[in-house]
């Protein structure tokens, strides 16, 4: 059945080449057709057909090899330096969304800017700019809190002495 194509309910049996058939001339280089090999003619003034000696022509001949020779490679340990994995910094992220949602948002997103920087910085191998910028970091948080406690105490203040004054006591 593996020989055999379906095609519209109708199986069909695939047909052999025209080569297979044989009933056509042989091709120029199909050595099953062709009869007895005719000798090389070759032409005046050239050399005829050469042995084959198992080397393409116009390459030397390999000389023998007499002699042997054997090296030994010594090889030492190289000596294992061992250095210390410097700790990831606090990245401080989450305060830093924190800050920029109920704080000073522009100080927050300051803040989100370079607490994403420490990550990509440490795993840069930039372990000093990765401390930096986690102290830079850290520093504009407090300023985002300052910043909002600030505002806060700021409006009930201002809130306090408008409702005061309209109140006619202090």
């Amino acid at each position: 059945m593996a020989d055999k194509v379906k095609h519209d309910e109708v199986e069909m049996t695939p047909q052999p080449y025209p080569s297979q058939q044989g009933n056509f001339p042989a091709q120029p280089g199909d050595l099953q057709h062709q009869g007895p090999q005719q000798p090389y003619n070759a032409q005046p003034g050239y050399p005829g057909p050469q042995p084959f000696t198992g080397q393409p022509m116009g390459y030397p001949q390999p000389y023998p090899v007499t002699q042997q020779s054997s090296t030994t490679v010594v090889m030492q340990p190289s000596p294992t330096v061992i250095l210390p994995m410097t700790p990831r910094p606090q990245n401080w992220l989450v305060l830093s969304i924190l800050t920029c949602l109920f704080c000073a948002w522009p100080i927050g997103l300051a803040a989100i800017v370079f607490s994403s920087m420490v990550d990509s910085a440490y795993d840069g191998g930039d372990y000093e700019g990765a401390r930096r910028n986690s102290r830079i970091a850290m520093w504009l948080n407090i300023a985002s809190i300052l910043c909002g406690v600030g505002a806060i105490v700021f409006i009930i203040i201002y809130f306090t002495a408008i409702v005061a004054s309209y109140s006619g006591t202090y």
